[in-house]
């Protein structure tokens, strides 16, 4: 007893014990206890969990419910009024009304009291947002979804199973949504469900935004199966239909030189720098070959597009990352001339990949794997094979091609959007391909630089390169190659199966300065009836 208790009375008898004044929704322990000649003996422990209603007076106060598992339950009031059941009446101040339990009456109290506007507390459902924004591709389409919780108010929650539409099952209704749109609302847990839009409004202009759509839910949503619910009606979400303005950046800038928005569509004109350094948030930001990107702050943007096409890159320094919420797409437009040598920081779909104008993979373009086990088994034989369905691996090179007589085409790649979140210091891994040929055809992998700059050569964690110029194998020192654009592919050959690493260090913005190099280099072609060879010598009187 040297906590909380009470003293009810002395002798033999029943006594009773008032709680008073207890929090909302905190649980409770109590226990009777008897002092017998300075000696202190307890009954059993239970325990109980508080929880309030609200009852409003005619003279304005407001009652709290204090005790529900226990008699008798109380209510104090706003204005020091007490309200409370004895067991066989309810009381206010000891103004009695005999009432056998249940809701506090309204009328028939004694003295002409009245109580107005009974109204205990409710279970509460919540949405996470209010307002929906249209996608930031600007197709009638709605991405953005909104999380529903219920607060398991007495044990109550949402009835169905996991996955369950309650729109296709009746138990919701969404009402005013504009022509083209749908939805649905998935129960994720018993507390919690997902209110998305499917589909592409018709009309999406700015006059075309709606702040009325109605969300209504049937008693059988809730377990208690009550319609008395908070937030039970929702008569106020509004859906906002972007109208994006272009914006196109050239030259060196900063965000100190020009003004983004969240409706911005950001376009860095060919041979552009911006290093975004204070602004939050665009709708889309693409970047055309020879554009650079320097991200110093972390950036909200709808869609990301790099381009690249047959000569030039862009070039995205990644520094404290992108949140995307529509797409990443990286779109390379080719030559039917040539074959070009790709590869992704992330996996990619064959799928995923389309030409403008319409194509199929195979048939309009091509899609090659090199084999380094083939080539250390055969040779300088056939060591490539087309791909035409599957996934591309992250950090492995491909080779790409046209049909002949197509001209010049697009490809465009849908890309993982993790890849522009942020950047760690990266590995490619490598395998050391055996076989019964020369050392000159062992382990050869034709791999990629993993980040979305353009990238040192020398700082690649290999002595040797040897990349494509389009028409040509160039092999020579890494400190040769001065750049490597991203998501280019070469070859490298290695002595045994380890990861080659990429440093953070080697990124770049934009292409380094070339200091003036006193190196000079000689390749050395080697041909025979069993095929060709080069090597390089370097003169460096640094060495």
């Amino acid at each position: 007893i040297s906590n909380d208790h009470s003293s009810d009375g002395a002798g033999i008898g029943e006594f009773t014990s008032s709680l008073v004044r207890l929090q909302h929704n905190v649980k409770y322990y109590v226990r009777a206890y008897a002092t017998i000649n300075q000696n202190t003996y307890y009954g059993d422990e239970y325990s109980f969990i508080n929880k309030r209603l609200q009852y409003q007076a005619n003279y304005g106060e407001i009652f709290t419910e204090t005790e529900t598992n226990s008699e008798p339950p109380e209510f104090l009031g706003s204005g020091g009024g007490f309200l409370f059941y004895t067991g066989d009446s309810w009381c206010i101040d000891y103004y009695s009304y005999s009432y056998d339990g249940g809701t506090p009456p309204l009328g028939g109290w004694d003295y002409d009291i009245l109580l107005t506007n009974i109204n205990p507390q409710k279970p509460t459902i919540t949405f996470d947002k209010s307002n929906l924004k249209e996608a930031a591709c600007n197709d009638g389409s709605i991405k953005e979804i909104i999380t529903i919780t219920h607060d398991n108010l007495d044990g109550a929650s949402f009835t169905g199973t996991n996955n369950e539409d309650f729109v296709a099952t009746g138990k919701a209704i969404v009402r005013n949504l504009p022509a083209g749109l749908t939805a649905k609302i998935i129960r994720t847990n018993s507390l919690s469900l997902t209110l998305s839009i499917t589909g592409k409004a018709t009309a999406h202009t700015n006059a075309n935004d709606v702040s009325n759509v109605k969300i209504m839910f049937a008693p059988d949503a809730f377990t208690d199966g009550s319609s008395v619910v908070t937030n039970g009606n929702v008569t106020s979400l509004s859906l906002n239909f972007i109208e994006p303005v272009d914006m196109t950046v050239t030259g060196t800038k900063t965000c100190a030189d020009v003004t983004i928005t969240a409706d911005n569509n950001v376009t860095l004109d060919n041979n552009s720098t911006l290093t975004i350094n204070s602004v939050t948030s665009a709708n889309q930001i693409t970047l055309n070959p020879g554009a650079k990107l320097n991200l110093a702050n972390a950036v909200t943007v709808g869609n990301v597009v790099l381009k690249a096409d047959d000569i030039n890159s862009f070039s995205a320094k990644i520094g404290t990352g992108m949140t995307v919420n529509g797409t990443v797409t990286f779109e390379k437009t080719m030559l039917d001339s040539k074959w070009y040598f790709l590869s992704f920081p992330c996996d990619v779909n064959v799928s995923d990949i389309s030409m403008n104008g319409g194509g199929t993979v195979g048939v309009d373009f091509y899609i090659q794997t090199y084999s380094g086990a083939n080539r250390a088994t055969n040779g300088l034989g056939v060591n490539w094979s087309h791909i035409t369905t599957g996934t591309l691996e992250a950090k492995k090179g491909y080779a790409f091609g046209l049909k002949t007589g197509l001209g010049t085409k697009t490809l465009s790649f849908v890309l993982n959007k993790t890849i522009v979140e942020g950047e760690t210091a990266a590995t490619v891994p490598t395998t050391f391909y055996d076989g019964s040929l020369g050392n000159n055809h062992k382990g050869w992998n034709l791999i990629g630089q993993p980040y979305l700059s353009k990238f040192s050569g020398s700082q690649v964690g290999i002595n040797y390169l040897t990349t494509w110029n389009g028409s040509a194998y160039v092999g020579q020192s890494n400190s040769l190659v001065s750049s490597l654009n991203p998501f280019e592919a070469f070859f490298v050959q290695v002595g045994n199966t380890a990861p080659i690493s990429f440093s953070l260090s080697g990124r770049q913005a934009v292409r380094s300065v070339v200091q003036q190099n006193l190196k000079q280099s000689l390749q050395l072609n080697m041909a025979n009836n069993s095929g060709t060879d080069f090597s390089t010598l370097i003169f460096d009187n640094e060495l």
